[in-house]
C-alpha cells in the first residue's frame, strides 16, 4: 500500500509538472508569422502590420529564417493588444500609437533610447532585462508608467520636465552598481550611471571657472568629473527628479522627493 501511494504521489508530482511546463510553454508561445504583415529589406524583417486578434503578442525572433529587426507603425489604431513581447534582434521599435498597450517587455541588450524606441504614453509596465541603458525619454512618456524593470541597465538619463512633477506610485528595479549621478545646470537632463560621468572638452577655455580637469591624450580632450557618488542623502532627490515623481520605489526603497 505505501509503495502503491508512492507511486501515485510521484504520477501526480510528475503531471502537475506537466502542466506547469505547458502554461509556461504556452506564456512564451511566438505569435504565428501569419498574424503579421512584413517586409524582407536587404535580410532584415521589418513587421509593417497586424492581422491578429490576440489581446498578448509575442513577436517572433524569426520570419522567413531571418531576424525580425523592426517593427513600424503595426498597431496604429489597434485598440486590443494589450501587451506585446519584442525579440532580441528587434532595436527600431514604434509602439506609439497603439492605444491600449499596457505591458511592453524589450529582450534587446541595446540601449533603449526615444529615437530607436517609441513606447506607447499608456503604458503600465515597461519591462526591459537586458536593455544595457535608458535614454533621452521625457517625463510625457512615462506618465502612465507603474513599474520599470531595468536590472542590467549601466545608465539611466531621462529629459526634465519640472512642471510636470506626478503623484502616481511608480516602482522601478534598476542595476545595483548606479552609483553616480549628474543633474544639467541648465535643467534638461538627469542621468544616473555605474561610472563616474564626466564631460569632455576640446580646449582648456572652454572649460567652465572653477571645474578642475584631466587631459587625456588618447581622445586629445580634457575630462572634468561632474558625477556625484549616489548616497543615500541624496538618493531620494535624484531618483525622484530622474522620474519626474513625488514618490519612486527604487529596488525595495520608498523615495519621496524632500521638501524645497
Amino acid at each position: 500500500m505505501k509503495k502503491s501511494g508512492f507511486i501515485k504521489t510521484m504520477a501526480l508530482f510528475s503531471l502537475l509538472a506537466l502542466i506547469v511546463s505547458a502554461l509556461s510553454s504556452c506564456t512564451k508561445r511566438e505569435t504565428p508569422a501569419e498574424d503579421f504583415v512584413w517586409e524582407d529589406r536587404e535580410g532584415r524583417i521589418v513587421i509593417t502590420g497586424y492581422n491578429g486578434t490576440a489581446k498578448h503578442i509575442v513577436v517572433p525572433e524569426i520570419i522567413n529564417n531571418k531576424k525580425v529587426r523592426s517593427v513600424e507603425k503595426t498597431f496604429v489604431g489597434n485598440v486590443v493588444v494589450q501587451s506585446i513581447v519584442l525579440p532580441s534582434g528587434c532595436s527600431e521599435i514604434n509602439l506609439s500609437l497603439c492605444e491600449n498597450l499596457k505591458k511592453v517587455t524589450l529582450l534587446t541588450s541595446d540601449t533603449i533610447s526615444e529615437y530607436s524606441v517609441r513606447l506607447p504614453n499608456m503604458a503600465e509596465v515597461l519591462n526591459a532585462p537586458n536593455a544595457s541603458a535608458l535614454s533621452g525619454y521625457k517625463y510625457s512618456t512615462f506618465s502612465n508608467l507603474q513599474v520599470l524593470n531595468l536590472p542590467s541597465a549601466t545608465t539611466v538619463s531621462m529629459i526634465l520636465s519640472k512642471d510636470e512633477w506626478s503623484d502616481k506610485p511608480l516602482t522601478v528595479t534598476l542595476s545595483k552598481e548606479l552609483c553616480y549621478y549628474y543633474i544639467s545646470p541648465s535643467g534638461t537632463s538627469a542621468t544616473v550611471s555605474a561610472e563616474k560621468i564626466t564631460n569632455t572638452y576640446y580646449a582648456p577655455e572652454q572649460i567652465p571657472e572653477g571645474l578642475t580637469y584631466t587631459y587625456d591624450e588618447v581622445t586629445n580632450r580634457y575630462l572634468v568629473d561632474i558625477g556625484q557618488e549616489l548616497t543615500s542623502d541624496v538618493a531620494a532627490e535624484v531618483f525622484c527628479t530622474l522620474f519626474n515623481r513625488t514618490t519612486v520605489v527604487v529596488n525595495g526603497t520608498t523615495y519621496t522627493m524632500p521638501e524645497r
